[in-house]
Parts: C-alpha cells; sequence; structure tokens
C-alpha cells in the first residue's frame, strides 16, 4: 500500500484548481492502471473532483477553475502548441470585467466540434493560419473582429473602441503580422481588421493594398458602428450603420 500513500503525498501537494491526470503521478511506484483507479475512487469519495474521464482536481477551497487549466491538454501535443485560448479570456485581457461562465473557445487548426467539460462547455474555432505562439495574441485581436456583432455584453462601438486601443499599443511591425495574418479570415474580418489599422495609420500602403485586393469590389460589409470610429470605411467596404 505504500503507492497508495506515496500518491496522497503527491495530491496533498498539488495547487488547488490544478487539473491533473494520472500522468502527473509517473514516479508512483504502482502502475498507471492502479493510479487511475484510485483517482476515480477518491473523486467518487468527494475528496477531489473529477472534471472529465482521467481529469481531475482537489475542489476544496478551489476558487473557479481557470479556463486555461480546463482545455490544456487541447493546446498541446508532443510539446508544440496546437491551440490557444480565445474568446471571453481575450476581451478580460483587454479591460472587460465579465463574470466567470461555463464557455470556453479554443482556436485549433481542425475542425472540431464542441465538447463537455463537467460544468464546462468548449467550442473551438479553425485558425486557417499556422499556429505560432507569437502570434496568438494577434489571432485573439482578429477573433474578436470576426465575433464583433455576436457579443451581448458590449455594443460593437464599444469594442471596436478598446480593439483598437489594443492594436495601439503594438508595433508597425506587428501592425503588418496583423494584415498578413488577416488575409486568412473571413472577408468582413479582413475589411474591418484593414480599416482599423489604416485608421492607426502604422502600416504600410502596400500591406494594406494587398489586404484591399482580397476583398471582392462587389462585395459590402455592415457594422452597426459610428463613422467616426471607422473614418476610413467606406474604403473597406464597410456601411457604418
Amino acid at each position: 500500500m505504500k503507492h497508495i500513500e506515496y500518491l496522497e503525498e503527491q495530491i496533498e501537494e498539488l495547487p488547488y484548481g490544478y487539473v491533473f491526470t494520472h500522468n502527473d503521478f509517473e514516479e508512483n511506484p504502482g502502475t498507471e492502471q492502479a493510479v487511475e483507479r484510485y483517482l476515480n475512487r477518491l473523486a467518487k469519495s468527494g475528496k477531489i473532483n473529477k472534471l472529465a474521464k482521467d481529469k481531475f482536481y482537489k475542489a476544496d477551497g478551489a476558487p473557479q477553475l481557470k479556463p486555461y487549466e480546463v482545455v490544456k491538454d487541447l493546446l498541446f501535443e508532443d510539446g508544440k502548441q496546437i491551440g490557444y485560448l480565445t474568446g471571453k479570456s481575450s476581451y478580460t485581457e483587454l479591460g472587460f470585467n465579465l463574470p466567470a461562465g461555463t464557455q470556453i473557445e479554443v482556436g485549433i487548426a481542425e475542425k472540431r466540434n464542441p465538447i463537455k467539460r463537467g460544468p464546462f462547455k468548449v467550442s473551438f474555432i479553425r485558425q486557417k493560419n499556422v499556429i505560432k505562439p507569437a502570434h496568438i495574441p494577434y489571432f485573439q485581436l482578429l477573433d474578436m473582429l470576426g465575433a464583433l456583432s455576436k457579443q451581448a455584453f458590449a455594443t460593437p462601438d464599444e469594442l471596436c473602441y478598446h480593439i483598437t486601443k489594443g492594436l495601439t499599443h503594438l508595433s508597425s511591425r506587428e501592425h503588418k503580422t496583423v494584415a498578413q495574418l488577416a488575409l486568412n479570415y473571413q472577408a468582413r474580418t479582413r475589411a474591418l481588421a484593414g480599416a482599423l489599422l489604416q485608421k492607426i495609420g502604422y502600416v504600410s500602403h502596400q500591406t494594406l493594398d494587398e489586404l484591399k485586393a482580397s476583398i471582392s469590389s462587389y462585395t459590402s460589409f455592415s457594422y452597426p458602428i459610428s463613422a467616426k470610429n471607422l473614418p476610413h470605411a467606406k474604403e473597406w467596404k464597410i456601411i457604418c450603420a
């Protein structure tokens, strides 16, 4: 029974809110199957909480699980980052004080159906660009632009203001990268990104022209955004409603 005592000691040292699996106890002298069975017994007894198959966390005294802990196994594969948190967590970083919820969004390369993990619903946004850690802040901003009209907690004008503020903190080189990454987003997102980048004024005409050329001249996009927030709207086929 020494392996059980050793396992109990290891669990005791884990921080509250940290999601763990049997793989976190590889040095345990017991077998992999024995460790997993014991973790399930602890979950049934209420000493730890079970989030999903082979995913547990210490619940007693723990705050709400952080989104990263819920989905961290989906973000990496063989040590390489293949996904990133987006959606609500990104808005929080922009200064919006949003209540804790159970909806989590993950950007990932392939299409995936939503999954449930305990009380959490995890949905996936397909990212057509190669996912590199350095580009994740840019993906998050572009994802927000793509979902601008779908948010109930703020008006498109308010969101537009905060996203513009976020873009302003980036360098001209970073703005060029954002414009290049935007080429793999939907046309309406490309148009909105271009209009905001042109408003800030750090991006070269050549980069903006490339983005404009990717948008059909026979289309237009309507946004409930005031013209003062998008002074170059017409150049990007945007109708400010």
